[in-house]
């Protein structure tokens, strides 16, 4: 929906949140990378024009931040930068189905690699966006 439907403001937000992670890859800095990301996906969902949805995804990323999964634990940013680029890409085209297809891919890799880590970690990880998160008003 975002694709077809995002205004203006949320795309300029989506830009240069993406911007923000090209940057915090060439920099290997995964905090930023992470807070990009963060501004990314809501950017997206905001565009969906659904505020139900942005609600539950910012809950549901709380909760995993407070049990201490991240998907940067597993992957590479470079990883993750290429998944979003599918994403940013498709919505940038105004490609419905892309971007669906996209953020399916996203979306079931990311629950895959959240359960493979909540099953098998002795020592929950500690993301680096954790601090910055318990500051913004996502936790509430």
């Amino acid at each position: 929906r975002s694709a077809t439907h995002m205004a203006e403001p949320d795309r300029k937000v989506m830009r240069k949140a993406f911007a923000g992670m090209r940057k915090a890859l060439e920099q290997q800095d995964e905090p930023m990378f992470q807070r990009h990301d963060l501004t990314f996906h809501e950017a997206v969902l905001r565009g969906s024009g659904n505020v139900r949805i942005v609600e539950a995804v910012a809950k549901t990323r709380s909760q995993m931040h407070a049990r201490g999964l991240s998907t940067t634990a597993t992957r590479t940013l470079d990883d993750i930068f290429v998944v979003h680029e599918r994403i940013f890409d498709a919505i940038e085209a105004q490609d419905a189905r892309g971007a669906a297809r996209a953020v399916h891919d996203h979306l079931v890799d990311t629950l895959r690699l959240l359960v493979q880590q909540s099953e098998g970690e002795d020592a929950p990880y500690e993301a680096p966006i954790t601090p910055w998160l318990e500051t913004s008003n996502l936790l509430s």
